[in-house]
């Protein structure tokens, strides 16, 4: 299609982005423990694919299976396992749950401090140490 002798693409649908920001009101807060973790993890279905997810309270949630396609409309998020990987379920050995652990409490960080919903596959050196997340998360929260 021509306008004003400028080529301009055709899009079979239109495009946008939706971005998830936290307004000046903190909600009912609560901090998910390593052992919250765990037992999702241990929970999950490793036939499926899984996401693990912290809501706006600070709850966490795993998607599954199709489910697996909202994870975008959470302000927390770590990278997606994948059916029959063994990083979930009853038969894992759960070698994941630490760096998930530190992955969620440095993607609840951020959503508190900035408000911006967070994809989280890499944190900084400084933020290994889960007791140092914790102590800065409180003082978010507080």
């Amino acid at each position: 299609m021509k306008r004003n002798k400028v080529e301009v693409p055709e899009f079979s649908h239109p495009h946008f982005n939706i971005k998830i920001k936290r307004g000046k009101l903190l909600p009912s807060l609560s901090i998910f423990t390593k052992e919250n973790v765990k037992k999702l993890m241990r929970e999950a279905d490793n036939r499926l694919g899984n996401d693990i997810v912290v809501d706006y309270d600070g709850n966490l949630k795993m998607l599954s299976g199709e489910m697996c396609k909202d994870k975008n409309l959470y302000p927390v998020r770590i990278e997606h396992w994948q059916a029959g990987n063994n990083y979930v379920g009853k038969y894992s050995n759960l070698c994941d749950v630490d760096r998930t652990y530190r992955f969620l409490l440095f993607g609840w960080l951020n959503w508190l401090r900035y408000g911006v919903s967070m994809y989280v596959d890499y944190i900084e050196e400084e933020y290994n140490d889960e007791q140092k997340l914790l102590d800065e998360i409180n003082k978010e929260m507080n």
